[in-house]
């Protein structure tokens, strides 16, 4: 019978020799483990906590490890690492089913946890592990370093089972949904199951992402999810839906993103009851980008700060003609944006409406070659900014001067 090595009873600078030959995973966890060797960690600096590691050694962890060190941070204190480490958690659905962690730091990282039925198990290659849930060993395969597949007797409860013990363990919300199109036959019963039961937990998301890259989804699982699926600051839509169908949600998250819009008309802009909308590639003519704006004169779309519409052909004299009062130009300006970015303003002009209770400036758009099939942009931002600033904190030329004249 083998003796275990006291490692504990090595002198400092033999301890010291161990710790250099540890990886990031090893070093993490001592942070977790007895006084002695986290000290002297400490001490050399090999390592404080997660959130002192560079992004070169976050990069490295793969998906369990991460698993892994979530759960070795409620030996400390996991509201702590939380605040420390810009870690969100977040739903995926498609053909793969699972949770998605995500970090910000220098780099966004993210490492996917999928649910498997383990039937399956044969059909997966790559290094083989385990995860601890609920005081349970569930057999994992790591595919590559951010992807990690466990496998359960039933994925739709064994997802049920994680995103229960996480919420419970761990008093997190899941802040991101995340729709893909899938080939599964039972697509839209798992999608229906999976979203009421998270329902029943969590009132809302920060987050709804729709992603048709792969293939466009149902209508009705649209329906579903956009009408059950409560996201309050953000509703992203990729990828490129048929035009045909047509969609009269009412928009009210904070910011609103479209890519390939060719479905997204003047209609679903009047239902966007969004602070920022960005919409990509879309049909909205110059008429109805000026009825847009005639109606935010008139008091309607609150909540609007920052419009963006890239479109085939943008005329702005069209968009401006019998809308409001100009108040003068800005050349080389700048907005803050709600991410705490600053807009560039090359060329813009400021209007208001009569009793001066509203102010925004259009930006002009970069003009293209002749021939060119890239997209213009309608700019249109509106004062105050996010930082309380009005347009005067730009130097503002007065309307009527020569350089500006043509406009």
């Amino acid at each position: 019978m083998s003796v275990p090595f006291p490692l504990l009873d090595l002198p400092v600078v033999n301890v010291r020799d161990v710790l250099e030959m540890l990886d990031v995973s090893d070093l993490l966890k001592i942070s977790s483990c007895e006084k002695l060797i986290q000290n002297e960690a400490k001490s050399m600096n090999q390592i404080k906590s997660f959130s002192s590691l560079k992004i070169s050694q976050k990069e490295e962890m793969s998906a369990d490890e991460v698993f892994e060190l979530l759960q070795l941070q409620l030996l400390n204190d996991f509201n702590k690492f939380h605040r420390m480490n810009r870690i969100s958690f977040g739903l995926k659905f498609s053909t793969d089913i699972g949770i998605e962690i995500v970090l910000k730091d220098e780099k966004t990282l993210k490492w996917n946890i999928y649910v498997e039925f383990i039937g399956e198990m044969d059909n997966y290659s790559g290094m083989r592990t385990t995860v601890e849930v609920e005081n349970r060993r569930i057999p994992g395969i790591l595919i590559s370093k951010r992807n990690l597949y466990t496998f359960w007797n039933d994925r739709i409860a064994g997802l049920k089972t994680l995103v229960a013990w996480m919420i419970r363990t761990y008093h997190i919300r899941f802040e991101t949904f995340h729709l893909i199109f899938g080939t599964q036959s039972e697509y839209s019963e798992e999608l229906k199951s999976i979203v009421n039961f998270v329902n029943y937990r969590q009132n809302s998301y920060n987050n709804l992402v729709i992603d048709e890259n792969g293939g466009l989804i149902d209508e009705e699982d649209i329906k579903f999810v956009m009408y059950n699926v409560t996201a309050f600051r953000k509703y992203t839509h990729l990828g490129p839906r048929s035009d045909r169908r047509r969609y009269y949600f009412p928009f009210r998250t904070e910011s609103l993103l479209v890519s390939h819009a060719h479905w997204f008309t003047w209609e679903q802009l009047f239902f966007s009851h969004c602070a920022t909308i960005n919409i990509v590639d879309s049909p909205i003519r110059n008429e109805e980008l000026k009825g847009f704006v005639s109606l935010w004169l008139d008091g309607y779309f609150p909540r609007l700060k920052h419009l963006t519409v890239k479109t085939k052909n943008i005329m702005v004299l069209i968009i401006l003609f019998g809308n409001g009062i100009r108040r003068g130009y800005i050349r080389d300006g700048v907005y803050m944006s709600s991410n705490n970015k600053l807009i560039p303003i090359p060329v813009g002009v400021i209007i208001e409406n009569e009793d001066a209770t509203r102010a925004a400036t259009i930006i002009f758009p970069q003009q293209n070659p002749p021939g060119s099939r890239k997209l213009m942009a309608f700019e249109m931002v509106v004062w105050p900014d996010y930082d309380g600033f009005s347009y005067d904190r730009n130097e503002v030329i007065p309307p009527g001067f020569s350089s500006f004249r043509y406009l």
